[in-house]
Formats: C-alpha cells, structure tokens, sequence
C-alpha cells in the first residue's frame, strides 16, 4: 500500500511539473502575444471579441482538465470563491489577458496543493477595492499578475494600494516579458518580489505558505 502510495504521489508530482512547464512555455507568451495584438489596434473589434472569448474557453478548459486529473473523487471549489479566506491572492492588472493569466496561475497553484490560492473577479484597483472589502482573515501572499495589460507604472501603483488595503505578509508582481526575475530574499519580507517567470512566482509563494503551515 505504501509502495502504491509512493508511486501516485510521484505521478501527481509529475504531472505537476509537465503543468507548470506548459504553462510557462506556452500559455502565458501566448497570452503576452494576445495582449501585445489587443494593445497595439491590429485586430479589428471582432477578432479581439473572439479572440478574447478562445480565450475564456481555454481558461475554463484547464480549470476542469487540471481538477479532473487531481480530484476524481473530490470537489474543489473554483478560484474565484464567493468570500476571501485565502492565503494567496492573484491579482490581474487589467483586462481580458491579465485575468486569464491570474486564473491559471491560480489553477497552478492549487495543482500543486494550495487550495488557498484564488483570483480576484476583476482587475486592478476595482479588483484589489472588492477583495479588500471581502477580506476575511490575514492575506500571506498578494501576486499582481500582467501580461501586457499594465505598464510597470501603472503595476506600481497597484502594487502600492494591494499594499494598503490587503495588508499582505509579502507582495509580488510578474511582469511577462521582463528581462529577468529579481533574486528575491525569502526572509524580506519588505522588498516586493518581482517575477518574470510564472514558475518563480508560484515556487516563492509555495516557500511563504510552508513556512506559515511549519509556525502554525
């Protein structure tokens, strides 16, 4: 039986893995792509509506995939949950693509066992405003993810109000398309950590949530 257990824990494992790698390799330049196209007027309004609700297929397509595979027996609540009790907060910056990104992050995150993690419903400053207002509990970990839909300006400022009206123990931000991931100190819990990689990101926030399971 052990033996039977060992083994399944390494195929969940693994698919995790196989998992994150799609997500980074695939999904997400593909989402900078869509919000690179969105941004710059080169796709007429009907394009981007039908681009934007492939998008939302997708996104719903791998939110039943990845639970089916890791919960045939059980139901796992959505990402976007009704009230916030999660230690882990995805926040999209703005728009269609940012939000899409958040979601799968979210997926992610919970593929690899935190059924904290979730996404706010809405982008931004509104979004940061309503998960403030159904704040229930301490917030561990606050990640504002863009793929293109904010400038890094604009993810500043989020980063800024996510700060005061969350109150998170850490804050991190992606950025899709920087150059490269800042080294991030696990023990600074002042610097706000800042990400290229989706996989860096969700690596950080599984330390911070060890780390508060092993003191609690």
């Amino acid at each position: 039986m052990m033996r039977h257990w060992q083994q399944k824990k390494r195929r969940s494992f693994s698919k995790i893995i196989r998992w994150n790698a799609y997500l980074e390799e695939v999904a997400i330049p593909a989402l900078a792509i869509a919000a690179k196209d969105s941004n710059s007027g080169v796709l007429r309004r009907e394009q981007l509506i039908e681009l934007k609700a492939t998008t939302d297929e997708f996104v719903e397509l791998v939110k039943d995939t990845v639970e089916m595979t890791n919960n045939k027996n059980v139901e796992v609540p959505r990402p976007k949950s009704a009230m916030l009790k999660g230690r882990l907060v995805a926040v999209p910056g703005r728009g269609a693509f940012d939000q899409a990104a958040s979601e799968l992050f979210v997926v992610a995150a919970r593929a690899a066992g935190d059924e904290t993690a979730t996404c706010t419903s809405a982008g931004g400053l509104m979004g940061i405003s309503a998960a403030a207002d159904r704040k229930e509990g301490p917030i561990r970990y606050v990640l504002i993810i863009t793929v293109g839909g904010v400038t890094r300006a604009q993810i500043d400022l989020l980063g800024r109000r996510a700060q005061r009206d969350l109150d998170p123990d850490l804050l991190g931000m992606f950025i899709a398309n920087a150059r490269q991931s800042i080294p991030q100190d696990p023990n600074d819990a002042s610097a706000t950590r800042v990400f290229s990689s989706l996989k860096s990101a969700l690596r950080d926030s599984a330390t911070v949530r060890a780390t508060v399971l092993k003191a609690s």
